[in-house]
């Protein structure tokens, strides 16, 4: 009877070990890759968008958060900024570094 219970056993193991093979690490492989594939695909889109988001100051301010803007401003000695919205403050931005001759517009 031992033996039998311990075969029992075993082949429960081995049934849960190609069980959790198929239901997790498969699964998790195929996730990787297609992480992999899509981080590629957006490096490829970003590299074409490069010279245009170089050359166009919305564009680059547009990858800023509120936090970076406000800060932006605040060196740039901009008053009232704090309750510009989004647009209206990276419009400021704009054309304050536009007079100061930074960036092309």
């Amino acid at each position: 009877m031992d033996t039998n219970k311990s075969t029992h056993s075993k082949l429960l193991i081995n049934l849960y070990t190609i069980i959790a093979i198929i239901l997790i690490l498969i699964p998790e492989k195929i996730a990787e890759s297609i992480l992999i594939l899509d981080n590629i695909n957006r490096k490829n889109k970003l590299s074409k968008l490069a010279p245009l988001w170089r050359k166009r100051a919305d564009l680059r301010f547009s990858t800023f958060s509120m936090k970076e803007l406000r800060l932006t401003a605040r060196e740039l000695n901009l008053f009232g900024y704090s309750t510009d919205t989004r647009s209206k403050l990276t419009n400021r931005i704009i054309k304050t570094l536009s007079k100061k001759n930074s960036i092309n517009h």
